[in-house]
């Protein structure tokens, strides 16, 4: 019952290409221990949500079909470990408060600072890296 290791995969959901290839690069700048997932719609990101291990999950509020809040409350549902950081043009205290009761950890409003979202992504990724058992060498 051998199945091959897959990397675990961080997820990038932007409808706008522009800002999805930002945060791609910025993503692949800071780790080369992920594989790089971007998707322009939620459904995209949930069908590979449920075959990956996805440490971190970056979603737009406002999208075409499903918005940032529904998916991230669907992705907590599936995947509770999962960090979400939702970036948003249309920021308000209410849809702050939304997002923190879907369930994501992290909220940031457009047109953010790159070394801001550096910054955060890393902490993220080296958390979820801290806690995870050390896979045994050689085995």
């Amino acid at each position: 019952m051998s199945h091959h290791y897959q990397r675990p995969a961080i997820i990038i959901v932007e409808d706008a290409a522009d800002i999805r290839i930002l945060v791609q690069r910025l993503i692949h700048d800071l780790t080369h221990d992920f594989d790089l997932i971007a998707v322009d719609a939620s459904t995209k990101a949930l069908e590979h949500l449920a075959h990956r291990t996805v440490p971190l999950l970056v979603t737009d509020y406002a999208m075409p079909g499903m918005d940032g809040l529904e998916l991230t409350r669907r992705v907590k549902a599936a995947s509770p470990a999962t960090t979400i950081v939702m970036i948003t043009a249309h920021e308000s205290a209410k849809l702050r408060a939304q997002a923190a009761a879907a369930g994501a950890e992290h909220f940031l409003a457009k047109p953010f600072p790159l070394s801001q979202f550096e910054q955060l992504a890393r902490a993220v990724l080296e958390r979820w890296q801290a806690q995870r058992p050390r896979e045994s060498a050689g085995s």
